[in-house]
């Protein structure tokens, strides 16, 4: 196996795993339903902005999308 083929099945394999463990980032990329969409808005926000951890920024998607209804983002 090719060694982009090993980090694709990284890839895929760490982002599952957010899903089925990170609420927040589960909602989000189910709105978000486009994965190109879901990262080109986080490195932009990262470009301009200083998040302290994940979770806040996750917490800054979801307050931007007005998705607090459906997650508890405390």
């Amino acid at each position: 196996m090719s060694t982009s083929g090993r980090r694709g099945d990284r890839s895929l394999l760490f982002h599952t795993v957010l899903e089925w463990s990170d609420d927040k980032y589960a909602l989000l990329r189910q709105v978000l339903a486009r994965r190109q969409t879901f990262f080109n808005d986080i490195q932009a926000f990262m470009r301009y902005l200083v998040f302290d951890s994940w979770d806040h920024l996750m917490d800054f998607m979801i307050r931007g999308l007005e998705l607090e209804s459906q997650c508890d983002t405390s």
